[in-house]
């Protein structure tokens, strides 16, 4: 059974009581925490990126988290133009404001940046990039991406409508045997939050939009269960 609380979509968001622990403060886009050129905060849930050369910028959500076990989700609510999608999604350190170093990449060979070999995940047209998890194809308006943060074992997951990225799965996930993560493990006693980041495309103007689903309303997708958190 479950319980609905007042719907605040936007504003703090739907409370969803179930079998999973309940979140009863959703974390949104930190409005302190972002970089302002080619980022626009469109509210607490929303933001825009601009494609469009010269440094790589991003932002962080307002969570902070030093144990427990986290889902989340992000929605592409619109990619525009041929490079809109050049931006990536994941994982930082809760106190990281350059914003464009800890993301989350299966391959860690081919970039550098990184903490205590922490690698991340980038999603790009350009074959020196990784695309999405999920899939073989670049990101698409209306995709759901998918987040399992388990940092008492120290395992991170990324999945695409419904399908984890490695071939993880929700009973693996639940288990807590960190098979099919995500990159290297994760390095104890650290804090992390859910990030994005805008990739830098010299004389490009396409754009992207995405939204946070931090347990503000019902999810598209069951979150792993033994103890996850429905929201972070």
């Amino acid at each position: 059974m479950s319980v609905t609380l007042t719907n605040l979509k936007h504003a703090g968001g739907q409370l969803k009581l179930n079998d999973k622990l309940p979140v009863m403060s959703p974390s949104y886009w930190d409005p302190d925490k972002y970089g302002s050129s080619r980022i626009t905060y469109l509210d607490r849930r929303t933001v825009r990126g601009v494609v469009q050369g010269n440094g790589e910028v991003g932002g962080l959500s307002t969570a902070a988290v030093d144990s427990g076990k986290w889902y989340w989700e992000i929605t592409i609510l619109s990619i525009v133009g041929s490079y809109g999608d050049c931006f990536g999604l994941g994982i930082c350190l809760a106190n990281n404001t350059t914003y464009a170093t800890h993301q989350w990449d299966p391959v860690p060979s081919r970039w550098t940046h990184g903490y205590n070999n922490v690698t991340y995940f980038i999603d790009n047209l350009s074959s020196d990039h990784h695309l999405p998890p999920g899939g073989s194809s670049p990101f698409v308006t209306n995709d759901i991406i998918q987040f399992a943060l388990d940092v008492d074992n120290g395992y991170f997951y990324m999945g695409r409508n419904g399908a984890w990225m490695n071939g993880a799965t929700n009973a693996g996930i639940s288990a807590g045997l960190g098979a099919n993560h995500v990159g290297a493990q994760l390095p104890a006693g650290q804090t992390w939050t859910p990030m994005y980041y805008n990739h830098p495309i010299l004389g490009r103007n396409d754009t992207w939009t995405i939204e946070l689903n931090a347990g503000h309303e019902t999810f598209a997708y069951n979150p792993p269960n033994n103890g996850f958190h429905s929201g972070i």
